[in-house]
């Protein structure tokens, strides 16, 4: 790409309103008691971020940070997720557009793997400090599966042919890299396409075989 405009988004507003809790106060604040909610747009810090590569963004970014002041002198600080969901709905629609001119290009860290699906080109998965995938999205879509199996079967797939297990009471599941192959050399096994998500929940809750 002859440039690549970076946006280094850092929601620092929406971590502290859903992780601060705190302490404190005295009687004079006895007024404050019931719950106070502040509006703020979180385009201005876009804006200051991205420069002129922000004009072209029209819609909002608002949320909603809440503060819950109790009797007995001590408050709780949150976010309202609601009016941020609504927006950031908005946003990812700003998101593909930006990224349809091929020299602009977006840094994503989220957890949401549903808007990963929607708007990512490629994949990065850090588990535990390693990067444990990292490949263009639609091939991981397109490659990876999930069988369901007994605990029987899962004991005649070759170790090599999975990369990560789970055993639950009605049975068991394995992740593999391939299900064409797979399929291939075991014929009796249903092999299904798989999501980003149950890909994360293998390669984070799941056990080696």
């Amino acid at each position: 790409m002859k440039k690549v405009s970076k946006m280094l988004v850092v929601l620092l507003a929406l971590v502290m309103a859903l992780s601060i809790s705190g302490c404190g106060g005295s009687d004079s604040g006895k007024d404050l008691v019931g719950t106070w909610s502040l509006d703020y747009d979180l385009a201005d810090l876009l804006a200051g971020e991205m420069g002129e590569d922000f004009e072209g963004f029209s819609a909002p970014l608002m949320m909603s940070i809440c503060f819950e002041f109790k009797e007995d002198n001590t408050f709780r600080m949150y976010g309202e997720p609601e009016s941020f969901k609504t927006n950031y709905s908005a946003w990812l629609d700003e998101f593909l557009a930006f990224v349809s001119d091929e020299d602009h290009a977006i840094l994503m860290s989220s957890h949401i793997t549903s808007d990963l699906e929607k708007v990512a080109d490629y994949i990065a998965y850090i588990h535990q400090g390693q990067v444990v995938l990292s490949a263009a999205k639609d091939a991981i879509l397109d490659s990876y599966g999930r069988v369901g199996c007994t605990a029987a079967q899962l004991e005649t797939i070759d170790r090599a042919d999975v990369l990560r297990t789970r055993k639950g009471a009605f049975g068991c599941e394995a992740l593999v890299a391939d299900r064409v192959a797979f399929s291939r050399k075991y014929p009796m096994l249903l092999v299904e396409r798989t999501t980003l998500e149950d890909i994360m929940l293998f390669v984070g809750k799941g056990e080696t075989k």
